[in-house]
């Protein structure tokens, strides 16, 4: 359950149907978290209107990068909360899973940079490859602890083209597309 539930939070057509992408911490939008708590979790009458405000705090800073849901920190009300009469902070310290961001900028000319997440420790190995699949240069070859990551990737060296960068750690692997533009 708690998994689904990470994934509806990021999903971008939920974002978009439930305006969830304008909620900040000025102005939770508590439509999108009553939605979420009646149809993804408990369902109607199993909640007080308390619940849905804090939730709607909870889940504020959540907004659309293209096509891809992304949360900015600073939209986002990082305060004690009281859900279901449980009260605490949340831990947002480390990532719950396991991801590759889209290098940015993209296109890009010279240099741009690649975020990547761990939710534990592991080794970790990012490669960079041509448009016909061959491997170019590893980028990262070592093992990192759980948390946020970021290279900047300088391609001073490397001539105009479609490029493809891709993470893999313990058993996730993906695959990202760039291009370089000079």
């Amino acid at each position: 359950m708690q998994n689904l539930v990470k994934l509806v939070t990021r999903n971008p057509a939920m974002l978009i149907y439930l305006d969830g992408r304008r909620s900040t911490k000025y102005k939770p939008n508590e439509n999108y978290a009553r939605e979420l708590m009646e149809l993804f979790t408990m369902s109607i009458g199993h909640y007080t209107e308390q619940d849905v405000a804090e939730a709607a705090r909870a889940l504020a800073g959540r907004q659309l990068d293209g096509l891809e849901a992304v949360f900015k920190n600073s939209r986002h009300d990082a305060g004690e909360k009281t859900f279901l009469g449980q009260t605490g902070l949340e831990d947002r310290s480390l990532p719950n899973s396991y991801s590759l961001r889209q290098n940015y900028p993209n296109p890009f000319n010279g240099a741009t940079r690649i975020d990547y997440g761990l939710p534990r420790r592991a080794h970790v190995r990012l490669e960079l490859f041509n448009s016909l699949g061959r491997r170019i240069r590893t980028l990262v070859n070592a093992p990192h602890n759980a948390g946020a990551h970021s290279i900047r990737f300088n391609a001073a060296d490397l001539p105009s083209g479609v490029y493809f960068y891709q993470l893999i750690a313990d058993n996730f692997r993906e695959k990202r597309r760039m291009m370089l533009v000079r």
